[in-house]
Formats: structure tokens, C-alpha cells, sequence
């Protein structure tokens, strides 16, 4: 095959898609719902920051993803069922910012609580996580509910 030919071939094959930032923690909290820590991590780098932001204050729970595959498999076995919800959701480059309602089951009681987080990716996976306080949820208004979703700002 000549080189122009090759070239020719070369680009005619798509490029592979390129997952975007909000795919990219949606499937993290898909494996969250399912509990499935493997593919949670799938979803992170192998130097993976998850951080919890109290006032003026941030402490680092993991830095790799075998501390966070830990802090996870506990997370789960203190709280099985927990099943998050994203109420909200923002892309801004890199950066993805959620609000969350996570629910779980304890001795028979619904549980629920909310709580903001942000993700930061590099390339296609996550790199830092930073959560701040869990809150109790607001009542859901059902008009906002039906208004249309604004997610990237630009």
C-alpha cells in the first residue's frame, strides 16, 4: 500500500471515543450503588486524593486507590444498601460537582443525608475527591424537578 493510501485508511477509522467527565462519575456512582469497589477504582487513577472538607479544614482519608479500596469496602460494611442519588450535577472543565442524596437501611429505618461533592479528572479518570459535610436533604420541589437540567457551564 502506498504511504498516501496508508494515511488515507488511517484516517478513515473513527477515533475512539473519549468518555466525558460526567460519564465518567456517573459510572463511579453506578459501581458505588452496586457496591462493587473493583469498578468504582476502575474509575480513578492509581494516585486517587478523596478528601473530606470540614470549615477551613481538609483531611485526606486516602491517596492511592488501595487506602481508598479500603476506606470503600468499610464504608460499605457499615452501611450496606447505601444507594446515592444525584440530585444535581455541574461540569466545568475538569471538574465535575455533584449534589448527592445517599439512603440507606439501618435496623429497619430509612437513613438519608446529603452532601456536595466535587470530582476532579485527569485524562478519563478520577484523580481528587473532595466532599464536605453531610447535611440533611430540602424537600424535593416537584416544578424544579420537571425544569430543564443545566449541567456544563462553559
Amino acid at each position: 500500500m502506498k504511504p498516501a493510501f496508508l494515511l488515507a485508511a488511517l484516517l478513515s477509522f473513527p477515533a475512539a471515543a473519549q468518555a466525558s467527565p460526567e460519564a465518567v462519575v456517573r459510572e463511579f456512582l453506578a459501581a458505588f450503588n452496586q457496591q462493587n469497589v473493583a469498578q468504582m477504582l476502575a474509575q480513578t487513577n492509581q494516585a486517587v486524593y478523596w478528601n473530606y472538607i470540614k470549615g477551613q479544614k481538609v483531611d485526606t482519608k486516602a491517596e492511592s486507590q488501595t487506602e481508598f479500596g479500603a476506606a470503600l469496602q468499610d464504608y460499605f460494611e457499615s452501611l450496606p444498601g447505601a444507594h446515592a442519588e444525584i440530585l444535581s450535577l455541574t461540569v466545568s472543565g475538569s471538574y465535575v460537582s455533584i449534589l448527592e442524596q445517599v439512603s440507606w437501611n439501618l435496623d429497619g429505618e430509612i437513613n438519608s443525608q446529603c452532601s456536595i461533592g466535587v470530582y476532579e479528572l485527569v485524562g478519563e479518570k478520577i484523580s481528587s475527591i473532595w466532599y464536605y459535610p453531610a447535611h440533611g436533604c430540602e424537600p424535593r420541589d416537584p416544578v424544579m424537578e420537571d425544569a430543564p437540567e443545566v449541567s456544563t457551564l462553559e
